[in-house]
């Protein structure tokens, strides 16, 4: 516990907060997915990129690539972030927004998928 305090009063909250918000975000969209499971169809429109019909169609359990995508988006960004020197203090702050700027936009995707449906 002493460790993981003295990780927050070293570390810049700029970047730490975030990080932080994406790792509860991504459990409560995994969470949020498995209490509404049941009443999903087994197909859900997740590919939205792709021609309208079956193609934007995947399994209801590739869903769980949103949290696993917005896992993987914070690691990188959080880890680029803390390899930079302390004077790089803007770009940190820069890979952090947009790090926010990306989990947002998943958060709000995965949560409208959802919504369709209950």
């Amino acid at each position: 516990m002493e460790k993981i305090i003295s990780l927050w009063n070293q570390s810049d909250r700029f970047i730490l907060i975030p990080a932080v918000a994406s790792t509860a975000s991504a459990v409560v969209i995994t969470a949020f997915f498995f209490l509404v499971q049941n009443r999903l169809p087994s197909k859900l429109p997740l590919f939205y990129s792709l021609p309208w019909g079956q193609a934007q169609l995947s399994d209801k359990h590739q869903f769980l690539l949103l949290p696993v995508i917005l896992i993987l988006t914070t690691l990188v960004n959080i880890l680029l972030a803390l390899q930079l020197h302390p004077v790089q203090m803007v770009l940190r702050r820069i890979l952090t927004v947009s790090l926010l700027l990306t989990n947002s936009v998943i958060i709000i995707t995965a949560f409208k998928i959802l919504s369709i449906f209950i």
